[in-house]
């Protein structure tokens, strides 16, 4: 067994299920256990070819299974080497912007080096070997045992979630189907204006000729996706930072749940929107799931930043999705559909051409592909409310964004002011008197006392996460950029 041990390179079919493993229990509560199935079946495939392909090199069993084995570790820690270093970027330590290009160089140059290092060594690599083997083995064993632990996990966070104070809603006698839809990082008119040269009056008057009541002054209390989100389900400001739960088991879903509805979630392909506790149906959209998109994004083909290839696969299927939704038989529901657009990556011209160019999630810059990818929006969500608003004609649809977009300013409150900036639209005005001055913290509270007589009234406005934005190390950085 021990000969075994040291004579077999079992370490180069660990890495992928370690480093699976490892992303899992980094995330527990966001994903379930079926999402290992495909990522671990893929990337053992690759391992596979990647064994055969450099045994026809060396034509040495362990020369090539310490190669691969530091090859693969590489290629699966691509994209946490681009985070590291573009977080020096923006503390100022690192001064090139372009920093897929450098990772690259340094990338290729090493690993070429290593080849020719393992090839001309006269090493036996007997004990590396045996070192890799018992190194890969424990580090396995060690997340198994995290995993072990992940049910206790998520029933502790679902009861603390269900100690939270009940929305207790009255059963009215119609309940109207409600469409919740959030574009993310959608500027208000004013944020556009002023910081992009660009008139959206076509678009907010097309909403108000339909009927909605637009607020032109509305603004976030958060300004991340996740602190955003938590809030606006929730219906109250934040008590601590850590806000995945809260969106997971949130009050809204809850409360609605109890008079009758069902919980509709449409995939967003982005994890903290990705499951709901309440949901009834999830449908799910083309493209890696959260859990196989945080994956990729850890790994080489993190340079689908120069591409945007996937994320334009995700958009694409969801905006073909978002369509059956109105079809769906089942009444009332609750539709909840999170579209990750205007927000780059910019993939989309105006007319919906695929804006191939180097494109990534954390860069707001050109504020042209923006805008590009603003107009194709419209026009999307123009076909989506037609087809609502026939389809159930009482309807209730909440249109806003969960924050404003990230825009290069002359100072921190400029940017802010643009970030805070939201759209914010409801149908049908008849029943909601909107104030133009709204926050999204009051949005649903709103729209309960209005349709099911709860007294939740509106809660003070207040730009709570202010603070938190202004200290952002991005914006101290006075660059393009966001951390969602």
């Amino acid at each position: 067994m021990k000969s075994r041990v040291k004579l077999y390179s079992y370490h180069t079919f660990l890495v992928i299920p370690f480093v699976i493993l490892f992303l899992f229990n980094q995330n527990k509560g966001q994903v379930w256990a079926e999402m290992l199935i495909r990522p671990l079946g893929v990337g053992l495939l690759l391992t596979g070819v990647l064994f055969g392909v450099f045994y026809l090199l060396f034509r040495n069993r362990l020369r090539t299974g310490v190669f691969v084995s530091l090859l693969v570790m590489g290629l699966v820690q691509y994209g946490v080497m681009y985070d590291v270093i573009e977080r020096f970027y923006y503390a100022g330590s690192w001064p090139f912007g372009n920093i897929h290009r450098y990772l690259l160089l340094l990338f290729l140059t090493f690993y070429v080096a290593l080849f020719f290092y393992i090839k001309k060594s006269q090493r036996s690599f007997i004990r590396v070997n045996l070192f890799l083997n018992m190194l890969l083995a424990l580090l396995l064993l060690f997340n198994l045992i995290q995993l072990l632990g992940t049910g206790n996990e998520h029933k502790q966070l679902l009861n603390h979630q269900k100690n939270a104070t009940a929305l207790l809603l009255k059963t009215p006698q119609q309940k109207p189907d409600i469409y919740y839809i959030i574009l993310d990082g959608y500027g208000s008119s004013t944020t556009l204006r002023k910081y992009y040269h660009f008139d959206n009056s076509d678009f907010t008057n097309w909403l108000k000729n339909e009927g909605f009541a637009v607020a032109d002054s509305a603004k976030s209390n958060y300004y991340y996706t996740s602190q955003s989100l938590s809030s606006t389900l929730n219906m109250d400001y934040l008590d601590k930072p850590t806000t995945s739960g809260k969106i997971k088991y949130n009050r809204l879903f809850e409360g609605l749940k109890s008079v009758g509805y069902k919980i509709y979630n449409v995939e967003s392909g982005y994890a903290v929107t990705g499951s709901f506790e309440h949901a009834d149906s999830t449908i799910t959209i083309s493209g890696p799931n959260e859990f196989e998109k945080s994956l990729l994004r850890t790994t080489i083909l993190r340079l689908d930043d120069l591409f945007g290839f996937i994320p334009r696969m995700r958009l694409v299927s969801q905006f073909e999705k978002m369509f059956v939704v109105p079809d769906l038989h089942a009444t009332p529901k609750f539709v909840f559909l999170h579209i990750v657009a205007p927000h780059p990556p910019y993939v989309f011209h105006a007319n919906g051409a695929f804006l191939l160019r180097g494109v990534s999630e954390n860069s707001w810059e050109p504020g042209t592909s923006y805008i590009e990818q603003l107009r194709f929006v419209n026009t999307q969500v123009q076909l989506l409310i037609k087809k609502i608003t026939n389809a159930s004609p009482n309807a209730v649809v909440v249109l806003q964004s969960d924050h404003g977009p990230w825009t290069i300013a002359n100072s921190p409150e400029e940017v802010f002011e643009a970030r805070s900036g939201i759209l914010y639209a409801l149908y049908p005005k008849s029943k909601f008197t909107v104030n133009n001055h709204a926050t999204s913290v009051n949005t649903f509270r709103m729209v309960l006392d209005t349709l099911f007589g709860t007294n939740l009234g509106a809660m003070r406005d207040s730009l709570a996460g202010r603070s938190s934005l202004l200290s952002d190390p991005i914006l101290l950085k006075k660059s393009n950029g966001l951390h969602k």
